[in-house]
């Protein structure tokens, strides 16, 4: 809280660089893909707090432009987490186009050993395992 008497304003819960982000896309209009992709939850947290609601957008659409293999599940455990249904469904979209049932359960195995969410994750596998059996069965029609 600030109080107008105040000189010094705290804030707490934002790191410097997420803070160092912020200010940049504050006067530029500008945000680091990279940036936003290593700390994209403390951004999207933080800009939400300050009602950035164009920040927020933009690190959702960096995080929906450099989904792969290796950083699918962790994006979906965020668009979960900070319940974001449409980088969701772009996570599942792009495990049930992009990659086989195989890579999925390799995916998810790695991510459950680094001790990742297991109910986010259960869930994704199922639903994921569904669709590609779907799929092959539309084929074969």
């Amino acid at each position: 809280m600030f109080d107008s008497q105040q000189r010094d304003l705290q804030l707490t819960g934002i790191t410097y660089r997420t803070l160092a982000v912020i200010v940049t896309y504050i006067y530029t209009r500008r945000a680091d893909a990279g940036e936003i992709r290593s700390q994209a939850e403390s951004i999207v947290r933080a800009s939400n707090m300050m009602l950035l609601d164009d920040l927020v957008a933009r690190c959702l659409h960096v995080l929906q432009e450099t989904l792969d293999e290796a950083n699918v599940i962790q994006t979906l455990c965020l668009a979960d987490k900070l319940r974001f249904p449409a980088l969701r469904e772009a996570c599942t979209s792009f495990m049930m186009e992009q990659m086989h049932p195989d890579e999925v359960r390799r995916a998810v195995q790695k991510h459950l050993r680094e001790g990742g969410d297991s109910d986010v994750v259960t869930d994704l596998l199922v639903e994921v395992l569904a669709g590609a059996k779907r799929r092959k069965l539309d084929q074969t029609e």
